[in-house]
């Protein structure tokens, strides 16, 4: 509040009340009901014209003042709101990265099936016989068979089988139906069981062997015991025939 606004307000009541007029003679005394005269209330009629007159012109002040400092005044909180915010910088989008393109396997060419091996031959192969056991009216060989070629081949479960000695054929097998085969990579070694029975033939001419006969018709003699191995099977009775058969090939 400004600190001299009483001081320039009362100077300012004195400065309306000489403006007032003050009348050329004397007002009479009126007499009013009630026994007041009417020269005793003229006056006061005055004073409160004049009374009125300072009010109204200070409220005019007033106003005046009032509108001068909301004109100095800040702006308002609700001006405030009102008013356009600055805009504020966007950004700028971040560019995606191009994808790159998916690389494509490159195609393994397809190798063609590889053929089965071919059965093997006599020149590929070595057997032996590496025991005779004893049985009731039977003998029994133990005999391996090894691969000595370069490349794998395949053999015949079961071959049909002799009983040979240095002159003649002793026992014959009988023809095998329907074999399974058996592939031996170069090295491989399989057995066998080769059982003889009844031999009932002249002495033996040493050495006592063993012969397979090969899918091509050849004949694969296995090694001897010995060279003087005369192992035969004994003869249960002349009128039976003598036997000799094996056991498949097996690793």
């Amino acid at each position: 509040m400004d600190p001299n606004r009483p001081t320039r307000l009362l100077d300012e009541w004195d400065a309306i009340a000489r403006t007032a007029e003050r009348p050329a003679t004397a007002p009479g005394r009126v007499t009013i009901r009630g026994g007041m005269r009417v020269g005793a209330v003229a006056p006061l009629a005055a004073a409160a014209i004049v009374v009125v007159l300072a009010v109204a012109w200070l409220g005019s002040r007033q106003g005046t003042d009032v509108g001068a400092q909301a004109s100095a005044s800040p702006a308002t909180p609700s001006a405030i709101a009102l008013a356009s915010p600055s805009p504020s910088p966007s950004a700028s989008p971040v560019p995606s990265a191009t994808p790159s393109a998916t690389p494509r396997p490159t195609p393994v060419p397809t190798q063609p099936a590889s053929a089965p091996p071919a059965a093997c031959t006599k020149d590929q192969l070595a057997t032996a016989i590496t025991t005779w056991d004893g049985a009731a009216g039977s003998r029994i060989a133990t005999v391996k068979l090894r691969n000595d070629g370069a490349a794998a081949c395949t053999i015949s479960t079961k071959w049909r089988l002799e009983l040979v000695d240095s002159a003649r054929t002793r026992l014959a097998g009988d023809p095998v139906v329907n074999p399974g085969t058996l592939e031996l990579a170069p090295g491989a070694v399989v057995s066998t069981l080769v059982k003889a029975s009844n031999d009932c033939g002249p002495a033996p001419v040493p050495p006592v062997s063993i012969a397979f006969i090969l899918e091509d018709g050849s004949r694969l003699v296995a090694q001897p015991l010995s060279p003087t191995d005369a192992t035969i099977a004994p003869c249960n009775g002349p009128t039976q025939p003598g036997s000799i058969e094996m056991q498949p090939w097996t690793r």
